[in-house]
């Protein structure tokens, strides 16, 4: 079998002439979008860098409610924030907006550099390791656009490699590791839901990696199972 190579990038150095980029957002963009896909598998996220085009989404339809945030606050004109824990709770099951600080801003950079273009969180490892390894084609090379500096994204390729090498993740250590990180310390400290922090490490059995497509209203976040 083909052995994947994985390429590491941070935005925004962005990866060029890959097949493949993950984009990288732990707290808390792309652990929100999991969340949403996970309770409402045929949702659609629509995801933008300007507030008011997902409020015009929602005037005509397109989108039942805004998770919108900047620099870890909720925008005025959104209903919630970046937060996986008010996704797990969301009492709506159409589709929804999404605006974050990092996540969305790396997504909008590749999308036109790459013919697939995969959103994750820590919580996407044993999907996203599942889902290249069924599909392993001549090019091997798999491009990682890490959306930030900061440690927690940086983990993901090591969690592929955990994955490739022993067949399994230590959430524990996970868990410990991101606690300690200085976003996770931040959050905490301007306020932020506390469970969003955990649910970044929360173990995962659903089976489903989160492709992003565009149609005529833009580009969103979908659920391919695997």
């Amino acid at each position: 079998m083909l052995e994947l190579k994985y390429n590491e990038f941070i935005f925004p150095n962005n990866p060029q002439g890959f097949e493949i980029v993950i984009v990288i957002d732990v707290l808390r963009a792309f652990t929100t979008t999991r969340e949403l896909l996970s309770t409402v598998s045929s949702r659609r996220i629509r995801i933008s860098d300007d507030i008011n085009a997902l409020v015009q989404m929602k005037r005509e339809g397109l989108i039942q409610a805004i998770f919108a945030e900047n620099k870890g606050y909720k925008m005025d004109l959104a209903n919630y924030g970046n937060s996986p824990a008010s996704a797990r709770q969301l009492d709506v099951a159409g589709d929804v907006g999404l605006l974050t600080t990092n996540g969305v801003k790396s997504i909008l950079s590749v999308y036109n550099q790459a013919e697939m273009i995969l959103a994750a969180g820590l919580r996407d490892a044993n999907s996203i390791h599942q889902f290249l390894n069924s599909r392993r084609q001549d090019n091997g090379s798999v491009a990682i656009l890490n959306s930030s500096e900061s440690e927690e994204d940086r983990l993901f390729l090591s969690c592929l490699t955990s994955l490739a090498e022993n067949g399994n993740l230590n959430w524990h250590q996970l868990r410990e590791k991101v606690d300690q990180t200085k976003a996770a310390r931040r959050l905490i400290e301007i306020g932020a839901d506390p469970e969003d922090v955990r649910l970044a490490t929360q173990p995962d059995d659903i089976r489903f990696v989160q492709m992003v497509s565009r149609d005529e209203n833009g580009l969103y976040i979908w659920r391919q199972n695997v």
